[in-house]
């Protein structure tokens, strides 16, 4: 008849080693990894505040952007529309101009005229025209 099977004292003893070393080795994971959790967590620290930091400047700029944006966008308006009215002012001003120098050219080219016409003319005709002039 075959006997029931069984461990030897030796193979026992090697077990309950195994089992307790198991136990142990599992409490220090469990020890390990509690550590390592917390400095994760408190060298995290410094950066959510360093965000937080950021997070505040981000609103401070956003809440003056929302105030100040308008303002300025109607002064950049105004300001287009007097450029706008200056270059239509100073295009009248350069007609204006263009048209004062093209009346001026006439009263010279006439002008130069009448002195080739005078200078043409005998010396006698010259004298008289200059006497009914100055009359």
């Amino acid at each position: 008849m075959r006997r029931p099977f069984t461990l030897s004292p030796f193979f026992r003893l090697i077990s309950a080693h195994t089992s307790t070393i198991l136990s142990k080795l599992s409490r220090l994971n469990l020890f390990v990894a509690g550590i390592a959790s917390s400095w994760l967590l408190f060298s995290a620290i410094p950066t959510l505040l360093a965000f937080k930091r950021a997070a505040e400047s981000i609103e401070k700029l956003l809440d003056a952007t929302r105030e100040e944006l308008p303002d300025t966008m109607a002064a950049v308006r105004l300001s287009g529309m007097e450029i706008s009215d200056l270059t239509m002012e100073l295009s009248e001003l350069g007609q204006e101009i263009s048209q004062g120098v093209r009346s001026s050219t006439r009263a010279v080219r006439q002008a130069e005229g009448r002195l080739r016409g005078l200078m043409a003319a005998p010396p006698k005709q010259r004298k008289a025209a200059a006497i009914r002039k100055s009359k």
